[in-house]
């Protein structure tokens, strides 16, 4: 027999709303079981009338099998003859009752209120596979009418060119469809407007996301810069490097300006580091000094390292036109291809929040 810990008592409390979570194998399901009968037993109510949504049509059997059991259990243990009914009452209800995964659990409210959704009362939901093979030919036949439209024809070679063979860029065409909420954002919020504006977000952005990056450890690498460069310093005054390095980190002190930032930054990698990514010691740093210095010649190496992902190229403004020119001609394709897999599917219907309550609202009290 299983015991009940006070925090899975605490559950059966179906007068408040909870948030169960734990570990696989703690016991949840057991416990959903049990609320669910608690709800049936003292509310007395049909079991029609109660919803237990799952995930997956394993954990709704599981669900199931466990109800099942509970309800036996009680069969069992009942002392009184009106208990023993009721109980009897609703283990012959369970056959109906409303036990199943959420796509399980809606198709069955959009097949009782078709008009209210509008939709065809004789769908068929579609599974994955399905999807997957609608989503491919409607990736087909939309590269196919390009094929035959001279204006989308060189778009649709630009982009063939950019992915390297047709195979590459359907695949990616398809994927964006599957995985669609965040291109139709991207598409509704960035990609609707000129290529300049678009390349202005994408550089600010850039350059947002960068200050963040390098605010923290900019600070951290002045200080070992500094270090370095004192020791320069105080082994030969006049070190022509250690001079230039002394003016670019004072201007690097006071700049809030993370272009100027990036700037002075890479002006001190040319200064201090050689090929290999390692501070210079043949005209600028002894050997000695370096052994003593190595923690802060280490910080500084991997730091400076670092930076080269976040350079600013002379022509980076032609750059992101481009890209804004490529996002907007793939979203062009994209959106083509979605259209055609909307017509497929013969439901390109979506239910607002406000629609799908209503229709579980009717659902319920139907049952009733």
């Amino acid at each position: 027999m299983n015991i009940l810990t006070p925090h899975q008592n605490k559950a059966l409390n179906f007068k408040k709303h909870i948030s169960l979570t734990a570990n696989a194998g703690s016991g949840k399901t057991f416990v959903l079981s049990k609320r669910y009968l608690e709800i049936a037993v003292n509310e007395n109510l049909p079991l029609r009338n109660i919803a237990a949504i799952t995930f997956t049509d394993k954990a709704a059997g599981e669900l199931y099998q466990k109800i099942a059991k509970e309800i036996d259990s009680r069969i069992k243990s009942a002392v009184e003859k009106k208990a023993v009914e009721q109980l009897e009452m609703i283990r012959r209800q369970l056959v109906s009752a409303n036990i199943s995964t959420i796509h399980s659990f809606c198709i069955d409210i959009l097949r009782e209120h078709p008009v209210e959704a509008d939709i065809d009362a004789n769908f068929t939901p579609i599974d994955e596979i399905f999807a997957d093979e609608m989503i491919e030919l409607s990736v087909e036949e939309a590269i196919k009418l390009s094929l035959e439209n001279s204006p989308d024809e060189d778009k649709l070679k630009y982009l063939i060119r950019l992915f390297s063979s047709k195979s590459i860029l359907s695949r990616e065409i398809a994927s964006s469809i599957k995985h669609r909420r965040n291109l139709l954002s991207l598409a509704a919020n960035i990609y609707n407007s000129p290529a300049e504006k678009i390349a202005n977000h994408f550089y600010e952005t850039f350059l947002s996301i960068t200050e963040k990056i390098l605010s923290d450890s900019v600070g951290d690498f002045i200080k070992a810069a500094l270090k370095i460069n004192s020791a320069v310093l105080n082994y030969s005054h006049r070190n022509p490097i250690a001079n230039d390095v002394k003016q670019i980190l004072s201007n690097l002190e006071d700049e809030k300006n993370i272009e100027i930032v990036l700037r002075l930054l890479g002006n001190l990698r040319n200064k201090i580091l050689i090929k290999s990514g390692t501070v210079a010691i043949k005209g600028y740093l002894n050997r000695e000094d370096s052994n003593t210095l190595r923690q802060e010649c280490f910080f500084v190496e991997e730091f400076l390292d670092k930076l080269r992902y976040f350079e600013i190229p002379d022509n980076h403004s032609q750059i992101e036109i481009e890209l804004a020119n490529f996002g907007r001609i793939f979203i062009y394709f994209f959106n083509k291809t979605l259209e055609l897999y909307l017509k497929k599917r013969k439901y390109p219907v979506t239910l607002t929040m406000k629609t799908f309550c209503f229709l579980l609202r009717s659902y319920f009290k139907m049952k009733m």
